[in-house]
């Protein structure tokens, strides 16, 4: 038994290890390390309840606490006026949040979201039982206010929920709320804003100001995508007036998230890695690490007459019309006829020297280290 254990971890691993070199795309850090956390694999660490409760046997409320209060200091916020917790990704986070609008709200519930806002809204809507609508966006991927005004305006007897985006998929653009809650506004009618932060939300509150409570309600932040981790996870911030929760006696807790038992090794990690980063100051240190790089190597690639471009402040790269051969070798998201680099520390100069070839050259590719999306085991 152990050595067929062994045995297939090895194989895990070098699927692993080889994928690294061909990641490039999607927004997820690789570049943590939890080796000091080791021993905390061989105990049971289960966050039940509210984090900002009463403790309990096995949960690490400590750390879900830091980290979540950490994120409500990038927001502007406090325990006084907001609440959170550590989620199992950012679609639950989001999930939670329009769970929570669709409840409080007065009329019958439409979800907005843009054209290149996140795939999870429409699963979210559908969960919920409401209607979901996608607004037009900019050739940048933001949203058209224009456009929102229109629907919203048209059918002033519903309540509108708008998950808009701090990062949208394929082109980080950003949503203006400031003009979206103005829209709603004008139109007279109830409206939540949630802000979906999961890439972005970790680092733009570094260089520009975000208040929860301002122009948002609420925010989602991905733990594993641009601070790192080996688990997926979402931290989540909605303002306390939102929030409901009921005493039960089997856990001595509130039962007040989606889920009743949640990872507790994820907020440890999450914790480590702020630390490790030196916190605000290290996190913003890194973006402007990967800003620089993003704008180095967009320059490279329009150089070689690659057709790319950025929004002004994002650190991933939209590449149009790529040949299909270049998405075979390499990992990076696609929408249409856009593909998305992102510059990362994972995504190196070599890297690029190599995308850059195989972009030009795409007939020349070697397919033998093309993406591996499976391994084996043996039976149980």
């Amino acid at each position: 038994m152990e050595k067929r254990s062994v045995s297939d971890i090895a194989n895990l691993l070098s699927k692993l290890t080889h994928n690294k070199q061909v990641y490039v795309g999607y927004p997820t850090s690789t570049d943590f390390d939890n080796q000091h956390s080791f021993e905390l694999l061989n105990h049971h660490l289960n966050n039940i309840g509210d984090p900002f409760n009463r403790p309990t046997c096995f949960g690490t409320f400590a750390h879900e606490r830091a980290v979540v209060e950490f994120f409500m200091q990038l927001y502007h916020t406090s325990v006084e006026n907001a609440w959170g917790y550590v989620a199992g990704c950012s679609t639950e986070a989001i999930l939670y949040a329009c769970w929570r609008y669709r409840e409080e709200a007065s009329n019958k519930v439409i979800l907005l979201s843009s054209e290149y806002a996140h795939y999870c809204n429409a699963k979210i809507a559908n969960i919920l039982g409401i209607r979901h609508q996608i607004i037009p966006s900019h050739p940048n991927g933001s949203i058209q206010i224009d456009a929102l005004s229109e629907v919203i305006s048209a059918a002033p007897e519903y309540s509108y929920i708008l998950v808009a985006t701090m990062g949208s998929t394929i082109t980080s653009s950003y949503d203006d709320v400031a003009a979206a809650k103005s829209a709603f506004l004008t139109a007279d009618v109830e409206y939540f804003i949630h802000l979906d932060g999961a890439f972005d939300g970790a680092f733009l509150p570094l260089v520009e100001k975000y208040r929860l409570g301002e122009y948002f309600t609420s925010v989602n932040v991905s733990g594993h995508k641009f601070l790192g981790a080996p688990m997926p996870s979402g931290i989540l911030l909605i303002d306390k007036q939102f929030v409901s929760g009921e005493y039960i006696q089997y856990i001595n807790n509130d039962d007040i998230t989606i889920g009743g038992s949640r990872n507790g090794l994820t907020p440890v990690l999450i914790y480590n890695t702020i630390k490790a980063l030196n916190s605000q100051a290290g996190m913003k240190e890194k973006y402007l690490a990967c800003l620089k790089k993003a704008e180095a190597f967009l320059l490279t690639l329009q150089q070689h007459s690659i057709n790319c471009w950025k929004n002004e402040k994002a650190i991933t790269i939209v590449l149009e019309d790529l040949p299909a051969p270049v998405s075979q070798k390499w990992h990076f998201p696609q929408y249409r006829n856009r593909s998305t680099l992102t510059c990362l520390p994972k995504f190196t100069p070599q890297m690029l020297n190599e995308f850059i070839t195989d972009a030009l050259n795409p007939d020349a590719i070697d397919m033998a280290r093309a993406k591996q999306f499976d391994y084996q085991v043996e039976s149980l």
